[in-house]
């Protein structure tokens, strides 16, 4: 048995779904950004995750939409580095 399987599984759901979002489909590719704003990026939404995890009352819809945010900006950075 591979370690975390479905927790992978799930953060690839996750983070194709935010990534196809319509709101989300009309942003630029991230291949067109500059490393430093990819990074920005992943820092503003660490930060809304981590305000998300410290909610009174957390809701695990919006956690799984900000871990998937998280996600999308983490592909964004393999692809601006790797390049695809």
């Amino acid at each position: 048995m591979k370690r975390y399987k479905n927790e992978c599984e799930f953060l690839h759901k996750i983070t194709l779904n935010q990534l196809n979002l319509p709101k989300n489909r009309i942003k630029p590719n991230f291949e067109d950004y500059e490393l430093k704003e990819i990074i920005k990026l992943l820092r503003q939404e660490l930060i809304e995750l981590e305000a998300e995890l410290f909610q009174e009352k957390s809701n695990k819809t919006r956690i799984s939409e900000e871990v998937g945010d998280v996600g999308a900006c983490l592909v964004g950075l393999i692809a601006k580095t790797q390049g695809s």
